[in-house]
């Protein structure tokens, strides 16, 4: 089965524009000519007030999973790397909640809690501070939000990749994709491409590491938490259960399509306003 272009693909009935689409080919094919990773990839759009990003990812699959992530937020005309975060960076960016603006230089206010004022007190003023504090900017929020979409939802079919003898993590050459609906709907059959965070995937990378085995060693999303509201899978209308739509319910705007004999999930990428579901337990 031959595969969507990703500049061509279609998310919860969302696409680029022609434009987008024209402007990011030229300027993807150049950014790739200098990726180290060689695997650049349209991954998606996040909507903003003002201009929207396009992001495009790149994977490595040596030894271990290593991505770079790509913004534009000029339409796909230009890309550049979206930055590293420190620790003071990813603790603050998870707390912005609202839409983006489109533009990578916005100062973020930061929301604190006030102090309630008892009736007939007066508010004690704030001390000015000694030196300015750091603001965090919109390219920041940007590069996390990214990372946490990617971590959430970039996944592979179970049994799709093994490790080879130089322990590289490779398509298998065996592997026929799902054979029936059955397996299709079933969330076992779904692992993150990313590091593993469950302690025994932990070990059985290590493991295999150093005792040439095959294990991918991947997490399920079956273990996703909160366990049972993370996914849904949806049949393709007409499709008779040989094809599925899986949505990603704690990042709304994620859509990957699997059919019956695929090796890897079509149409896999994220159109949304990168707000995360904070509402997911009471709504599922």
């Amino acid at each position: 089965m031959s595969l969507v272009d990703p500049l061509e693909q279609t998310c919860l009935g969302r696409c680029l524009t022609p434009a987008e689409k024209l402007a990011a080919r030229a300027s993807l094919s150049r950014v790739s000519l200098d990726d180290p990773f060689g695997s650049l990839a349209f991954w998606g759009k996040i909507f903003g007030q003002k201009a929207d990003y396009l992001v495009a990812r790149s994977l490595s699959t040596r030894l271990e999973i290593a991505k770079k992530f790509y913004f534009s937020a000029d339409g796909g005309k230009t890309f550049a790397e979206l930055p590293k975060l420190d620790a003071w960076a990813i603790e603050k960016a998870s707390k912005y909640h609202g839409q983006f603006i489109g533009d990578p230089g916005a100062l973020l206010a930061e929301f604190k809690p006030t102090k309630p004022v008892a009736e007939g007190e007066e508010a004690e003023p704030e001390p000015e501070p000694e030196v300015a504090p750091r603001q965090m900017t919109e390219l920041e929020r940007l590069s996390w939000t990214v990372q946490a979409i990617d971590d959430a939802t970039h996944i592979v079919i179970r049994g799709a990749y093994s490790r080879n003898a130089a322990n590289d993590l490779t398509p298998s050459p065996t592997f026929a994709g799902l054979q029936s609906p059955g397996q299709l709907s079933d969330l076992r059959n779904y692992e993150h491409m990313r590091k593993p965070a469950d302690p025994e995937n932990q070990l059985a990378e290590a493991r295999a590491k150093l005792q040439f085995t095959s294990d991918a060693a991947l997490d399920s999303i079956q273990g996703d938490v909160p366990r049972g509201c993370c996914w849904t899978v949806v049949p393709q209308e007409g499709s008779g259960g040989a094809t599925v739509h899986l949505r990603n319910l704690v990042w709304p705007g994620f859509s990957a399509r699997v059919s019956l004999g695929s090796r890897q999930p079509e149409q896999a990428g994220y159109f949304g306003y990168g707000q995360r579901n904070q509402d997911l337990v009471f709504t599922v």
